[in-house]
This record gives C-alpha cells, structure tokens and sequence, in this order.
C-alpha cells in the first residue's frame, strides 16, 4: 500500500504552483513545515521534491512541528513576514476535512511522482538505539488490528525507492 505527501499552504497564500514555490523560496518569503525528520510524507519526501525543484530550505526557515493537524494549524499564520509552506501525508486528515478548511494544495509535480511505501521507519547514520529500537519494535502488536512490526531482510529491494531517497538526504533506514 502506498500513499503521498501534499504540499498545503493557506488558501490566501500567493504560492499556487512550484513555479510560485521556486519564486518565493529565491526571494527567501518562505517558512517550511514538516512534520518529523525522520517521517517520510512530512519531510523525507518533501525535502527530496523540493532539492528536485532545485528548492534548498535553510534550517533557520524550517520548523517541525511533529503532528499533521498542527502543520494545518500553524499554515494560516505567518511567521516573521514569511509564507508558510506545509508537507502531510495525503490521508492524515480525511476523517476531518473540516480542518481543511482555509487550506489549500499546491500543484507540486515533483512530489506527486512520488509514491511512498508505507511503515518505513528511519533514523540519522549511527544511530545507537537502532537495536534497541528495533527489538522494541518487533515485540509490539496494535492493541486494537494485531499489527505486528518487523524486520524485513528484503527491505532494499521492497523500499528501494526510500531507501535511496533517504540515501540522498543523508539519513539512514532502521533496518540497513
């Protein structure tokens, strides 16, 4: 199963398209919201769409705000005089859509080509809980589905296409 990030910003944005994003982003107006740094719909993918388009975020410009609903949230304000841009996963909020509200998607071509496999957890190179982490994972069964993690041997050529996007931003998968 797959699914997709989007590009929002508030419906009275002057941001439209990825031209207008390019645009903003060279005139230094732009305040990006992801969500983690490790998720894959609300960073990973979009910093890898926005590298494609040639859109290289400076740190001091972005903010984590570590929930979709809140990336919603804080898009219909402004931060310091900047546009605020946010990346959630295409079906964070579809039991709400009232949030949706004021809030609008950006025509990003280069972030909607990319289909993102689902429960892909990654961490920085080096991270030294990754066992740990791993062990914890594979013990855990969703109270309510069953669901189980769990280590896939395969992962390479199931996830390659993460894998090498988390490749080319420098972080490094949990099951490498």
């Amino acid at each position: 199963v797959e699914y997709r990030s989007v590009c929002l910003v508030a419906a009275n944005s002057p941001v439209r398209t990825i031209g207008d994003l390019q645009r903003e982003a060279g005139n230094d107006n732009l305040q990006y919201l992801f969500v983690h740094p490790y998720s894959m719909s609300g960073r990973i993918a979009p910093q890898l769409a926005l590298r494609r388009a040639g859109i290289l975020p400076d740190r001091q410009h972005v903010s984590y705000t570590f929930s979709d609903l809140e990336t919603v949230r804080l898009l219909e304000g402004r931060s310091g005089g900047k546009t605020r841009v946010g990346f959630i996963a295409d079906d964070a909020l579809q039991d709400s859509p009232e949030l949706l509200k004021g809030i609008r998607k950006v025509d990003f071509p280069q972030l909607d080509q990319l289909d993102l496999p689902q429960q892909v957890i990654a961490t920085i190179r080096g991270f030294r809980f990754r066992d740990s982490l791993r062990a914890v994972l594979e013990k855990y069964a969703d109270p309510v589905t069953q669901r189980t993690f769990r280590h896939l041997s395969n992962w390479q050529e199931l996830y390659g296409r993460a894998g090498q996007w988390c490749e080319e931003l420098q972080v490094s998968s949990l099951t490498q």
